[in-house]
């Protein structure tokens, strides 16, 4: 278990290190790859705040007893305006995740899905 499932309220944060498996671009095309990021999770009223390593640094959202459900929005470029959009959803009892990234360039979208497993694991220093 990744998160006490009965708590929905203040937990202490955790960190995980989550492995991506598979990936599935704007077109359907799916494709097997590596790679990895890791979070620090915190939990207070039914709210949740994913601190990552990735594009998004921050995802805000709702914690159930089953799922965490968030998104973040950052501007990667200014001239041309470039924004990404992230979901993430993580199922607090087996760890799969799903990361959804919607790339804005102008009026041009691309997405892309990543999808992987995480685990809970101690800080090293």
């Amino acid at each position: 278990m990744l998160l006490n499932a009965n708590n929905t309220h203040d937990a202490a944060p955790i960190t995980l290190a989550c492995d991506y498996s598979s990936s599935v671009d704007e077109k359907g095309n799916s494709t097997e790859i590596s790679g990895s990021v890791g979070m620090t999770i915190s939990i207070k009223n039914g709210q949740f705040v994913a601190m990552t390593d990735n594009t998004c640094q921050g995802y805000f959202g709702q914690a159930t007893d089953q799922k965490l459900t968030g998104s973040c929005e950052v501007q990667i470029q200014e001239t041309p305006q470039m924004t990404v959009h992230s979901e993430l959803s993580l199922n607090r009892i087996t760890g799969e995740l799903t990361i959804t990234y919607s790339i804005k360039e102008g009026r041009k979208r691309n997405g892309l899905v990543h999808f992987g497993k995480c685990r809970r694991v101690e800080k090293l220093f």
